[in-house]
């Protein structure tokens, strides 16, 4: 699911060139928040909502052999929060302005900070994937602040409006934590593929969907409005055939 939608964002970059050589920063800085703000509100969801459940993904992906790589499973899925901001702020702003050499400096530095972490640790005989996994996500945060600064100093484009959703939408669907640990309460179920945690899993996803719908309609979000007339009009299109 992320593939799809990190693909369908990638395929903005032509069009946000073809913006910037001709001038129009204003196009250029509306489809940037459009498309951004449309990311963000399907990929935080999607991140957390694997963060949660990732033990259960790993078991029901694989089997009950496969359960220690919950945890990691969790990170990984947390991570894309950090791959999706990556996208955003390189590809679409610094990338797409011309600075692709600056660009693959802050990558190479990036990397060669997450060999150092990770040699720290070879070093001090941490051999738990999760602890390579974290440096790695130290170094990316560090890589994503570069950005932010580097996009500020040459004033590329405000990041208010980028940061502010993704904000909203991360604080909304942290109400995805409570609902797992209260599911598991009233219906605690063993690790262990069964009917008991099939219901679980889908009463915790079922009862994070109405959640993230309800905060979106209290705030009154405009993007889940716009989503919401698109379904309408096809659900109108598929009952007139």
């Amino acid at each position: 699911i992320t593939g799809v939608v990190t693909g369908a964002v990638s395929v903005s970059l032509p069009r946000l060139n073809y913006y910037l050589g001709i001038g129009d920063k204003e196009a250029y800085t509306s489809l940037v928040n459009r498309g951004s703000r449309i990311f963000m509100f399907l990929i935080i969801p999607i991140s957390l909502g694997l963060t949660v459940l990732g033990t259960e993904t790993i078991l029901l992906y694989g089997s009950e052999k496969y359960i220690g790589g919950g945890i990691l499973t969790s990170l990984f899925a947390f991570r894309f929060i950090f791959l999706a901001l990556d996208i955003i702020l390189g590809s679409q702003i610094i990338f797409a302005n011309g600075y692709e050499k600056k660009l693959t400096l802050f990558t190479v530095l990036s990397g060669f900070l997450n060999i150092i972490l990770n040699t720290i640790l070879y070093f001090n005989k941490f051999t738990s994937p999760e602890y390579y996994l974290l440096t790695t996500m130290i170094s990316e945060t560090i890589l994503l602040i570069t950005y932010v600064i580097f996009i500020r100093k040459k004033q590329l484009i405000s990041l208010k409006y980028v940061f502010s959703y993704t904000l909203k939408y991360f604080v909304i669907s942290l109400t995805f934590i409570p609902i797992y640990f209260i599911v598991n309460y009233i219906h605690p179920t063993e690790m262990k593929i069964s009917l008991d945690l099939i219901i679980n899993i889908s009463s915790v996803i079922f009862l994070s969907v109405i959640s993230y719908c309800i905060f979106l309609i209290v705030t009154k979000d405009e993007l889940f409005y716009e989503f919401l007339g698109y379904f309408k009009k096809i659900k109108n299109k598929i009952s007139r055939i």
